[in-house]
């Protein structure tokens, strides 16, 4: 099992990661549904939606990480997209122990973090964002999210 370590501080801006939104604090578990693994977290302007992979691509493992962030409700503006994630990169991000994670070490040493898959996620300590670091203020096309425990056990839930 590979011990998550923290690698490099990133630079902090109020004591957060300077490429995560403080909206992440606002985002909580919405939607566990342990029959379709299906699992949805949602704040003010985010949401990800996280379900099996075979549910999109018969036969096949891991996880399709759906997110979208809107920057403007009454015109639909926003970024949305889809990351695959197998199964120890989803407990990567979301801070549960792993087995064999391929740690981005270009993109920590670039932007600081604990764990990191180019084009998926970068982590710190429970300061989330997915799939990528951003600058911190509105109009990123990334979601960030403050990863809590109640997420840790409903991620664990899906991997059974």
């Amino acid at each position: 099992m590979t011990d998550v370590v923290e690698r490099k501080e990133p630079e902090l801006r109020v004591g957060v990661p300077v490429w995560w939104h403080m909206r992440g604090f606002k985002m909580a578990v919405s939607e566990l549904d342990a029959t379709k693994r299906t699992l949805r977290i949602t704040g003010s302007a985010a949401e990800i939606i996280i379900r099996p992979a075979r549910s999109i691509a018969p036969g096949m493992d891991g996880w399709y990480v759906d997110w979208r962030v809107s920057t403007n409700k009454a015109f639909e503006v926003g970024g949305r997209g889809r990351v695959y994630l197998g199964d120890d990169d989803l407990k990567a991000a979301f801070g549960l122990p792993v087995d064999d994670f391929y740690n981005d070490d270009e993109t920590i040493e670039r932007y600081g973090g604990q764990m990191a898959s180019r084009g998926k996620f970068i982590r710190w300590s429970g300061y989330l964002n997915i799939p990528c670091p951003g600058t911190g203020h509105d109009g990123d096309p990334n979601v960030s999210i403050e990863v809590d425990d109640n997420m840790r056990q409903a991620v664990a839930q899906l991997l059974g």
